[in-house]
């Protein structure tokens, strides 16, 4: 499939490292005792949120559904229900996506830094 029939959100997460992602889930233990949105759901969630510029809990569970129907190729077993997304925002451990903003800043920052240098 070609990178011009997948959607500008599925090459977004496709630049995402699931296995650094993965390392940090099973070093903070944030998926130990999940029955229900795994944190690499949370996550895919939380960048929806942000690049369809949605602000309700309603608007995110939609969105998903609507959007993507099949969501498995963005490793998405099943999209979160409106009271899962409540639950994960107040309780999953924010630092989980701090350690992986740096893991993603320190792999892409060699391509930030040869961008700086040349001015673009």
């Amino acid at each position: 499939m070609s990178t011009a029939n997948l959607s500008l959100f599925s090459q977004i997460t496709s630049l995402l490292d699931r296995h650094s992602f993965g390392r940090i889930v099973k070093t903070r233990q944030t998926d130990k005792h999940v029955k229900g949105i795994n944190s690499w759901t949370h996550l895919v969630s939380m960048l929806f949120v942000h690049l369809a510029k949605v602000d309700s809990v309603r608007d995110i569970s939609q969105g998903l559904k609507s959007a993507y129907g099949n969501l498995s190729h963005l490793g998405i077993e099943r999209v979160p229900s409106k009271s899962s997304v409540s639950y994960i925002n107040a309780n999953r451990e924010w630092q989980l996506f701090m350690d992986y903003y740096f893991a993603l800043l320190e792999m892409y920052e060699p391509n930030l830094q040869r961008r700086r240098k040349y001015g673009h």
